[in-house]
């Protein structure tokens, strides 16, 4: 999927909320940057692994916000 959004401009609160709340339900959460592109993957722990793991690569620019 590939998601396109406007960016708030005001840094990675969300984004740090998210991991935050991911980490705090069990889940192992990796994230590295390269460059402009920052790239998370999520693993949940056992109890929530129906749910599956997700990978996702974003870039900002010019004010927008392209996910995959």
């Amino acid at each position: 999927m590939l998601r396109l959004a406007k960016t708030s401009g005001q840094g990675g609160g969300k984004e740090s909320a998210g991991i935050a709340a991911a980490k705090s339900m069990g889940a192992r959460v990796d994230v590295k940057t390269f460059g402009p592109i920052t790239c998370s993957t999520m693993i949940p722990p056992a109890s929530m692994a129906v749910h599956g793991f997700n990978t996702t690569c974003s870039v900002v620019k010019n004010g927008s916000l392209a996910a995959i």
